[in-house]
Parts: C-alpha cells; structure tokens; sequence
C-alpha cells in the first residue's frame, strides 16, 4: 500500500486536499482525521504537520508526501523518499495531481460555425494536437471543440463570435491527461 502525506494544517492544507480528491482519491470527512485509507486506490494517506512530512518521507517512513518547497513560494512540491519500492505508484498518484493541475490551466470550448468558416475558425482553437470538427445535420455547418487556455477564453468567444461562430459553449474540465 502506497504510504503519502499530505499537510494536516497550514496554506498548503486546504489546496492538497482538494487537489487529492479532484485526482480521484478518498478525501477525508472529519479535519481532526489524521489516517485514511483509500482502499480502492491502495493507498493510505498521514495528514502531518507540515514540517513533519519530510522528516517522514526522508526517514522512510512514508513513499512521499506533499509539502512546501518553501515560505516565499507557500508553493506544494510532491516529494518522495529516494529508495521508494513503490514507484509505479507515485507515478501514478503524479500523473493524476499533474493532470488536476493541467485541466485547471484549460477549458473546452464548443461551438458551431458555418463550413466554409471551419479554417479561420480552427485557426483561433486549435486545440492541443488538432481540434474536433464534427457536421451537423445541416449541412451547412459543423460543431467544433477544442481545448484552450483559460486565460484566453473570454478573447476568443469574441474572435469566434465575431467571425461568425454561434451557440459558443466553455466547460470547466475537472481533468485530463496530456
């Protein structure tokens, strides 16, 4: 069973929880919970004190945790303990915070644009390797999806709006592999 640490207290708390559920992890119900298993993930989780995890982590106590890299930074780091037998599943456990992390920087935006428009639409979303462009039942248009930045979506509803797109839709994306 994977062995991780998260902050039981202090800036970073409240953010790797959440972080640890939106990968898909049992969260705990209860602040004063300081072990939770999750064995559908087998893993198990220590909320310590912040200054304690990488005592733990480095001691071997534990396979990682989730820490401070510092004050100045109130910046979380996954750390891991250099002999770790459980490798596979830090991997894991980082592909899906990185993947939190990630769909948080992105949104999917969907909207429906006449045919011949379809080019310099693409051109404003073209997603990460190539936008999804699907017809529609008239045949004059077609739906297109794309992941963009979410620091960018309100510019590009107006591009597309203004190019002629219609019925422009943004979701949240709670998460994602890239």
């Amino acid at each position: 069973m994977l062995r991780i640490a998260p902050p039981n207290k202090g800036s970073l708390s409240l953010a790797a929880a959440e972080i640890l559920r939106e990968a898909g992890y049992r969260g705990r119900r209860d602040p004063k919970e300081l072990v939770l298993t999750d064995p559908d993930h087998d893993i198990e989780f220590f909320f310590l004190r912040p200054r304690d995890i990488a005592v733990y982590v480095g001691s071997g106590s534990l396979d990682g945790g989730i820490t401070g890299r510092d004050l100045l930074l109130s910046e979380a780091v996954l750390i891991q303990r250099p002999d770790s037998r459980s490798q596979g599943a830090l991997d894991v456990l980082a592909r899906r915070l990185q993947g939190v992390i990630t769909a948080h920087s992105y949104v999917m935006m969907d909207y429906d644009v006449r045919i011949e428009l379809v080019e310099q639409a693409c051109a404003l979303t073209p997603g990460l390797e190539s936008p999804t462009v699907s017809p529609l039942h008239d045949k004059g248009y077609v739906a297109v999806r794309a992941m963009v930045p979410r620091k960018r979506t309100n510019q590009l509803m107006d591009d597309l709006y203004d190019l002629g797109a219609r019925a422009i839709l943004v979701t949240e994306i709670s998460a994602c592999r890239l």
